[in-house]
């Protein structure tokens, strides 16, 4: 077995069809349970984190000689889920949009509860996004796909706080910064909950509650 260093964007798929591996679920059984418990959701991980790699099983095909064979390899699909909010925080249900992924646009639709659902190639990293408030308003956002750090990590709290409109302007370097402290106290009010400006379970359920809609 080999170990892999995280580096920014990358996740358990992503990193499994960097090795060779079709199936991610062979990547993440691989990793030990205290990893797993570390880190619960295999699509986000932090840079740095150090992935186990397993030794991989060539796959043999039996084929008659004399002539010429062709092998196709299917790049693998994630899913991206975004759920979209105007800048009141009003949820954007039926909107329209389009959205470019390796040079790929679909033009659809967000769902009842804002949600926009697609299927990208897994190795994608960047995406361009419009969204179409009318006729006349668009919002145009460039989107770094897997870069949101895990919630477990404050600067994965820092990335949700921010993607949901209470944190403005650039990360605060320090935990005790009182930029966040500020924002987290707004969402907790907005929560119902005891305004501590500090992270506590109950504020991170609450966050992946309302990131994830």
């Amino acid at each position: 077995m080999a170990l892999h260093t995280v580096r920014q964007g990358e996740c358990i798929a992503s990193i499994a069809w960097k090795y060779g591996f079709s199936d991610w679920q062979r990547i993440w059984d691989a990793q030990s349970e205290d990893f797993r418990r570390k880190r619960p959701n295999p699509n986000t991980l932090l840079e740095g984190d150090e992935v186990t790699i397993p030794e991989r099983t060539p796959k043999r095909v039996s084929v008659s000689t004399g002539a010429a064979h062709t092998f196709t390899i299917k790049r693998p699909r994630v899913k991206l889920r975004i759920r979209l909010l105007d800048p009141e925080g009003k949820v954007l249900k039926n909107t329209k949009y389009e959205l470019v992924v390796s040079g790929v646009t679909s033009a659809k639709t967000t769902d009842g509860n804002g949600m926009l659902d697609e299927d990208i190639p897994v190795d994608a990293m960047t995406a361009d996004l419009k969204v179409f408030l009318s006729d006349a308003e668009v919002i145009r956002l460039p989107l770094r796909l897997g870069h949101l750090d895990p919630l477990e990590e404050t600067s994965g709290v820092q990335g949700r706080l921010s993607n949901l409109g209470y944190l403005a302007g650039p990360p605060p370097d320090k935990e005790d910064n009182d930029q966040l402290a500020m924002a987290l106290r707004d969402f907790q009010r907005d929560q119902g909950l005891d305004e501590t400006g500090v992270v506590d379970e109950k504020t991170r359920d609450n966050l992946k509650r309302a990131y994830e809609g």
